[in-house]
């Protein structure tokens, strides 16, 4: 009584799915891969008529591409071709990243739920197991999981330009694929192990998508990339399990199926929800500055000048972030000069960075100035040390005992050294200089090189370091790989040119003939020379080498099978003794010897040269605190459902204060990018430009403060891409920008003012911003235009951070 429903129920499910499956079977998936784009290659396919457009072409238009009838859609002819190019490449490497990808995820979601995870012994995508994604059963080897010949394509692409340092795209991708995915669910019932097999394919595909791309000033310019779906994607398939009809041919199984993908999706990559991914390290955001470094620069003893007859003009520029530079003032013909002035300077890593010191003589009368004299202060000492852990040795870093001891001030006495190429600048510049300051410059290059020495104090050193002999082994492998290929070039090159030798010769030899198709053969085949003949034979040799290796695995599993039950158990116990012995042979550690460059400790100085002068300066560090804010729970994302399996997390939005006092101290940057269509009043040449910022606090107790950039010789849309920093100012100042024309020596001695104003640099226009207005805003980043001026207008960025060193102030 009890088996007979059970038994008649399920004998009308499956009468169901079948009957289900054959009444619904039209209803298949949308095509995408039925409209080609062969129309352009044939000038007799002659456009429709409106009046002739029938009701099958109107039902075509949804699976067309976006450039077809939006206009803002540009079309990407060229992408598409080289993904077409690449695809047979990419789908073997494509299917085993997401095997070994599906891996954690379903053995996560298993080890939830014990019940299931006791039932499940494995799960395979072809011939790919999940739960050992290196290892290739060979009893399913006829099994596919391929993407087919039909590749994605890129169905237009819409690009937004903003104003933030990103990219925005919107790009829809299709995909109207022959892919074939057989997975299968090994099933434990006891002693039994049932097997329940699903197959997938013609999967149609559609997806609106938006790439977000983090944009850089360093190489390769793009920090990260961040992508996520405008629209619910449209998915189609067919599902088949144990070889059976279309399951999603039944009613309500796709708009389930569609559902539950829904349901995963929305948690990852619908929108605003992201899937973000770093191509450089932090998305290519820089490190949080750790502090700052006072410098107070008092004077300069016994300065040393190019010119023996007469005194230099000095002034001196301190570095510490690359391209971001502090100069002080100009003293008038003194060797010895007084400045008194403080430098404020942020500091990123003090491993990597260093406080350079770099004296000039100001020369109005040339485009350059003379490099007097140099000197590099490191944050930290190198030392070479023993590691515990391994037992090998590394380069160690300690920190200076200035940084150590935080708003301490050291005093320090710097000899300043010579530069060669300070002095070949001199040497070379001596038509503007007087003949007496050439020949002394000439005299000390002189005394430089006889003495063998160099600025450059960086050594090399040996250290043994600890590595697994894994890592040894590919090193290796890519280090003979490296010479192969350039023994290669090398050989290829050579047998070039001897056919080209022997070619103009009028030698036509077989020798020379051989040299020829073997340099030829060696150049890779010009994307465009590429025809569908070449493409077709290149999907041909994929799929002749995927089916080698299914028979190569269809004769093991053969030959597995005359075995007994013993050897095969027999060889597999072997097999894996010898797998995990040459993995722990891999893991082993082993000292191997590596070449370090050492940069050297504390101040640099050159070993036999005496000092062209003596520097009198005092340091103070103070770090920056990093307090938190009441909204910082609310920036940090919060990853649930499937997106916790995104395994990065794009940086936190910049914070910024809406309210902030003017008082509040923080680092302004200056990004300038570049001007354009600038005026020179009374002059039929192009300007020689450069800016000038003036930056006025609001607190009367800190000075102005000036910076400029390079000067950009004979344009009137001069670009420079230049950043400066302007440390512990108040929020309330004011940054005033002068783009300003330098007056030549020629315009000046043609000049027919008797005055010293003929010295002056001409004034193109200028420009006032409010920090505050910053500050308010985190940064900004515009086209401005320039005040008092014919024309003209500055590009350039500006960004706030604020400077938490409240208790160290006064």
């Amino acid at each position: 009584m009890v088996f007979g429903p059970l038994i008649g129920a399920g004998l009308g499910a499956l009468a169901g799915v079948g009957i289900g499956s054959a009444v619904f079977s039209g209803d298949r998936p949308k095509d995408f891969n039925f409209i080609t784009e062969a129309a352009d290659k044939n000038d007799n396919i002659r456009t429709p008529a409106c009046a002739n457009v029938t009701d099958e072409m109107r039902g075509m238009i949804p699976l067309t591409p976006e450039w077809t009838f939006w206009p803002d859609y540009d079309r990407w002819v060229m992408i598409n071709r080289m993904i077409r190019l690449l695809w047979p490449k990419l789908t073997s490497a494509i299917l085993l990243e997401v095997a070994k990808a599906v891996k954690p995820i379903v053995q996560q979601n298993l080890n939830a739920i014990p019940e299931v995870l006791s039932l499940i012994d494995d799960i395979t995508l072809g011939p790919y197991s999940i739960m050992d994604a290196d290892h290739l059963d060979p009893h399913i080897a006829d099994k596919y999981f391929t993407l087919g010949e039909h590749p994605v394509r890129v169905a237009g692409m819409k690009v937004y330009s903003t104003a933030e340092d990103t990219c925005i795209m919107e790009m829809p991708l299709i995909w109207g694929s022959n892919a074939v995915f057989d997975v299968q669910v090994y099933l434990k019932l006891g002693p039994a192990r049932v097997v329940i097999p699903v197959h997938i394919s013609h999967i149609q595909y559609k997806a609106l998508a938006r790439v977000v791309l983090n944009m850089v000033d360093t190489i390769p310019c793009i920090g990260g990339a961040t992508l996520s779906l405008l629209q619910p994607m449209h998915l189609d398939y067919s599902l088949r399990l144990f070889n059976g009809p279309d399951m999603m041919a039944l009613p309500g199984v796709k708009q389930a199926v569609d559902w539950a993908i829904g349901m995963v999706l929305k948690d990852v990559l619908l929108y605003p929800n992201s899937v973000s991914v770093p191509l450089m390290t932090n998305f290519g955001v820089p490190p949080e500055p750790q502090g700052m470094v006072k410098v107070t620069l008092t004077k300069i003893e016994n300065l040393k000048t190019t010119d023996l007859l007469t005194k230099g003009d000095p002034y001196v520029v301190f570095e510490i972030r690359e391209g971001r530079v502090q100069r002080s003032k100009t003293v008038k013909s003194s060797n010895n000069p007084v400045f008194n002035q403080e430098f404020f300077m942020v500091v990123d890593d003090f491993q990597q960075q260093k406080l350079s010191i770099k004296v000039y003589d100001y020369d109005r009368l040339c485009p350059t100035d003379d490099l007097l004299g140099t000197a590099e202060l490191f944050f930290s000492e190198e030392a070479i040390e023993s590691d515990p852990a391994t037992g090998g040795e590394k380069v160690a870093y300690h920190l200076a005992d200035w940084i150590k001891s935080p708003m301490s001030e050291k005093r320090l006495v710097l000899p300043l050294h010579m530069a060669g190429g300070g002095l070949l600048k001199a040497v070379s510049k001596g038509i503007a200089k007087t003949a007496t300051g050439a020949t002394g410059a000439m005299k000390r290059l002189v005394s430089m090189k006889s003495s063998g020495s160099s600025p450059d104090m960086s050594g090399k050193t040996i250290i043994m370091v600890a590595k697994t002999a894994k890592e040894v082994r590919l090193e290796e492998e890519r280090k003979a790989a490296a010479e192969a290929a350039a023994a290669a070039q090398m050989e290829a090159a050579e047998k070039a040119a001897a056919a080209q030798k022997a070619s103009t010769s009028g030698s036509s030899s077989a020798e020379a003939a051989a040299a020829a198709a073997a340099a030829a053969a060696r150049v890779p085949k010009a994307a465009e020379a590429w025809s569908e003949e070449d493409e077709k034979a290149l999907w041909a040799e994929w799929k002749r080498l995927a089916d080698e290796k299914k028979a190569a695995a269809a004769a093991e599993v053969k030959r597995r099978k005359a075995l007994t039950k013993e050897q095969r158990e027999a060889e597999d116990a072997a097999k894996k003794a010898a797998e995990e012995a040459a993995k722990k042979a891999e893991e082993e550690i082993v000292l191997v010897e590596q070449e370090v460059v050492l940069r050297g400790n504390g101040s640099t100085a050159v070993e036999g040269t005496k000092p062209v002068g003596m520097m009198h300066i005092t340091l103070q560090y103070m770090p920056f605190e990093h307090p938190t804010f009441d909204d910082d729970i609310e920036l940090t994302p919060v990853k649930g459902g499937f997106a916790q399996y995104v395994p990065f997390t794009p940086p936190k939005p910049r914070q910024f204060i809406s309210n902030i006092n003017d008082f509040q101290r923080g680092l302004l940057t200056v990004t300038i990018f570049k001007a354009s269509k600038l005026a020179t009043p009374g002059s039929l040449t192009n300007p020689d430009a450069y800016v000038e910022m003036l930056l006025v606090d609001c607190d009367p107790r800190r000075p102005s403060e000036t910076q400029k950039t390079s000067v950009k010789f004979n344009d009137n849309t001069p670009r420079w891409c230049e950043t400066f920093d302007f440390v512990m100012i108040s929020a309330g100042s004011v940054l005033t920008l002068s783009v300003k024309n330098k007056t030549g020596i020629l315009n000046a001695t043609l000049n027919l003012k008797l005055s010293k104003s003929r010295f002056q640099d001409q004034l193109l226009g200028k420009l006032q911003i409010p920090v505050a207005d910053v500050a308010r805003n985190g940064h900004l980043k515009d086209t401005w235009p320039l005040l008092e001026a014919e024309s003209g207008t500055l590009e350039m960025k500006l960004s706030w951070s604020n400077c938490h060193v409240e208790q160290y102030m006064d």
